[in-house]
């Protein structure tokens, strides 16, 4: 080899290493995190970001990246621990994990894309769902009739009846360049949760249309996403596993009872509150004696007329500084207004069980504060009346420590604490083993789109 040949070979390599780092950069500059290898786009991040942040409240970049963080690390851990077949089993009453996934996948992408999809669509008329549509066999034909009138007491067809289902087309689609492609009976049932279902087995003609309907504009809006938009085929996949790991770590903070209240089916709340003993009962309740204070009994004052107008006048007077027996003495029909301290109510006690209704006005009441015109509940051969209040006086004691309420309480506050605590403890562990890459310059961007 001579020189010539040697360092045309030596520039050949150098340009090839160059070029190649900066694809490396330039793919690694596209990636907006990388979580234990797996990485979103930040046009993906950047869509699912910019929907976050379209209500009224406002999610910081550090905010939202620790929750695709977590969902992420959760969502493995929910795979590798609960299953997978676990994960994707359906609630009777609710949606289809696979029907809840696409959902929310094409939510995103139509509150993302919106303009875009708008002109993409007041371009293309061809793409209109009336146009991309043909309906097929009526709901009320003989064969689908049969089909959806066995589903027995739980409104659901069984493996065998949904086989048949499949074979009987109810429309077909057609989206711009692809051929024609079926829709099944069975395919619209599979996406439904139980309402819809038993509109399906009532033979509603219209709800089967507006589910065809629905279904298609789902197909449309991500081939459109897919062809048209910046993610691209494979920034739709990544949307759909980003809304996946929200699902599954959704399931497993389910599943660990840190999402559910006591009386909802939450086994593990539960099975913890079981186990809180008397100590801790104790010892919660001497750190927090505030949470178990009740009132013993109110001293109040009020004000009754017969209308509306007439209570409003009472607290406007009041308002503006007129005492109180005064008002009470010129306005209230009530017969304690011409006593010697008028509009003064027997003390209501705790104990006392024959005026609900009042008790629990007065009892939210704070004192030296004035009601709104009150209604008084109607009674039966009783005119209705309007009431204003005023406490003069409460008296408060605390819960004992042994009581049902300080048992009940105590428990369900414990065992919630325990719960939360191991989640965290899980997310903890979760962070510190796993590899995450964030890329600083997507933060930046973040930034810039609350911003502006």
């Amino acid at each position: 080899m001579n020189v010539r040949q040697g360092i045309f070979k030596w520039l050949s390599t150098a340009l090839f290493w160059v070029l190649l780092n900066d694809y490396a950069s330039a793919s690694s500059s596209s990636v907006a995190v990388t979580i234990e290898g797996a990485s979103y786009s930040r046009e993906v991040v950047n869509a699912v970001f910019k929907v976050a942040n379209s209500g009224s409240t406002t999610i910081s970049p550090e905010q939202f990246m620790q929750s695709i963080v977590d969902d992420a690390l959760l969502a493995r851990y929910a795979v590798s621990t609960l299953g997978q077949a676990a994960l994707d089993k359906n609630v009777d009453v609710g949606f289809p994990v696979f029907a809840w996934i696409e959902g929310q996948q094409v939510s995103i992408i139509q509150s993302a894309y919106r303009e875009q999809l708008a002109i993409f669509r007041q371009q293309n008329k061809e793409v209109r769902l009336e146009l991309l549509l043909t309906y097929k066999e009526n709901i009320d034909s003989d064969k689908a009739k049969r089909i959806l009138q066995d589903y027995g007491q739980v409104y659901a067809l069984s493996e065998a009846l949904l086989a048949e289902a499949d074979s009987v087309v109810v429309a077909q689609y057609r989206l711009p360049n692809l051929e024609p492609q079926p829709i099944s009976l069975a395919e619209v049932y599979r996406r439904q949760n139980v309402q819809g279902r038993i509109k399906l087995h009532q033979l509603s003609t219209a709800y089967l249309r507006e589910q065809i309907l629905l279904l298609v504009e789902h197909k449309l809006t991500l081939w459109w996403a897919s062809k048209y938009s910046d993610l691209g085929l494979h920034g739709v996949d990544d949307l759909k596993s980003m809304v996946s790991a929200r699902y599954y770590a959704q399931r497993l903070r389910a599943e660990m009872g840190v999402v559910l209240d006591m009386h909802d089916d939450n086994p593990a709340l539960s099975a913890v509150y079981k186990e809180i003993t008397q100590q801790e009962i104790n010892q919660y309740y001497e750190a927090n004696k505030e949470k178990f204070k009740r009132i013993d009994s109110v001293v109040a004052r009020h004000i009754q007329t017969k209308t509306q107008q007439d209570a409003e006048n009472a607290l406007e007077l009041l308002k503006r500084g007129e005492v109180f027996d005064s008002v009470a003495r010129k306005l209230s029909i009530a017969a304690d207004a011409a006593g010697a301290h008028p509009g003064s109510l027997p003390r209501i006690t705790h104990e006392d069980k024959s005026q609900n209704w009042l008790k629990s006005v007065l009892y939210a009441l704070p004192p030296g504060e004035l009601s709104k015109p009150i209604r008084s509940p109607v009674q039966a051969e009783a005119a209705v009346v309007w009431e204003v209040f005023m406490v003069d006086e409460r008296v408060e004691s605390y819960f004992e420590a042994d009581s049902e309420t300080v048992r009940y309480l105590s428990r369900k506050i414990i065992a919630q604490n325990k719960l939360n605590s191991r989640y965290e403890q899980l997310k903890k562990s979760l962070h510190e083993a796993a590899k995450i890459e964030i890329n600083d310059r997507w933060m930046h961007e973040a930034s810039q789109i609350i911003s502006g």
